[in-house]
């Protein structure tokens, strides 16, 4: 009764508040004690509610073994983002007012980047493809069985979604006649402005980490000027593809080079300088750059872990204790200024 009344409240149709959301990481410290559905989870579930967060996204992984492997394999051991944790934590969040994505995610074993797969034939692309399919599938039944208020079927995909975009197209109806909630997907920066498939889904998601300026420890002058051009690139983006932006991550270290690359990962950075008040500076330019933007449907933050600590020492992405978690809040706690469209469901899917 209470999934099937949740799942109503997302289907209504209406104006859908703008998403001012975190993406929510499960902790692997202490064998994942602390992860989804603990009472640290908890907690922490509290603290973001009063920073003004209103969405979260929870991340559930599917591991390959190296870029060019045809399988996916889903794991529920004991630590993991497993599927009794992750519907606990959404059901947590909905107590609290909060509304849930859920954006499965590829890891490949040695940390490669999932956007650079490579496949040596057609025939193992198809084969890759049609793991990739039941791993979205298995992951839109659960966000419909769940209660998830908004589904991604993919992230940072980027050589996947080149090579056959109706393949993509496909996938999004077949996601459609499961989950009934709106979908997207999570392009990389420099991937959004190709993705030929946009108006299959319901919004343009973009995972912000376009670099910003090229001089390290940048003013908050430079920072601006640099998110003002980006932010004019996503508007015009927005307008191509007659869909509303989400922007699915956006993230920056504590460290004085955080604009420079923002996508560089604490251990492939040999230098790192803690700086909170770059950070600060960074997360300020971007949310003044994009906060009210009519083509902008919702933010979320890289990344906040269930237990409110960094994974990897202070200069990781966290903003959590530091002084971005007061610019955070800063926005997040503005009255709201409106309502951005959202779609509306027909009947109930069919068992897939």
């Amino acid at each position: 009764m209470i999934v099937a009344l949740q799942q109503a409240a997302r289907a209504a149709p209406g104006p859908a508040p703008f998403q001012r959301g975190v993406c929510y990481a499960h902790t692997w410290r202490d064998g994942g004690r602390d992860g989804y559905g603990s009472e640290a989870s908890a907690k922490t579930l509290g603290r973001l509610r009063a920073l003004g967060v209103e969405w979260l996204s929870l991340t559930p992984f599917g591991f390959m073994e190296s870029p060019s492997s045809t399988a996916i394999e889903v794991t529920q051991r004991a630590g993991t983002e497993s599927d009794a944790r992750l519907m606990v934590e959404a059901k947590r969040a909905h107590a609290l007012g909060m509304k849930v994505a859920l954006k499965p995610h590829l890891w490949i074993h040695r940390g490669e980047w999932q956007g650079a797969l490579t496949w040596k034939d057609d025939e193992a692309y198809r084969r890759w493809f049609a793991s990739y399919r039941e791993f979205v599938r298995r992951y839109a039944l659960l966000a419909e069985r769940a209660g998830f208020d908004l589904f991604v079927i993919g992230t940072e995909l980027k050589t996947a979604t080149a090579r056959d975009p109706a393949a993509w197209r496909r996938l999004a109806g077949e996601v459609r006649a499961i989950y009934r909630g709106p979908i997207t997907y999570a392009a990389n920066w420099d991937e959004a402005s190709g993705v030929g498939f946009w108006d299959a889904l319901d919004f343009i998601g973009v995972q912000a980490y376009m670099p910003v300026t090229p001089r390290r420890g940048a003013s908050v002058d430079e920072l601006r000027a640099g998110w003002r051009k980006i932010a004019t690139d996503l508007a015009a983006l927005s307008a191509r593809a007659g869909r509303p932006i989400v922007v699915t991550e956006i993230g920056y270290r504590a460290t004085r080079d955080a604009a420079t690359a923002p996508a560089t990962w604490p251990e492939n950075d040999p230098d790192p300088r803690f700086d909170p008040g770059h950070q600060a500076a960074c997360y300020r330019a971007a949310l003044e750059a994009l906060w009210g933007q009519p083509w902008l449907a919702g933010i979320y933050i890289w990344k906040w872990f269930t237990d409110s600590r960094d994974e990897q020492g202070p200069t990781d992405f966290s903003p959590a204790g530091k002084q971005a978690e007061g610019v955070l809040g800063e926005f997040y706690r503005k009255p709201k200024a409106g309502s951005r469209p959202t779609t509306v469901r027909g009947p109930p899917p069919k068992s897939p």
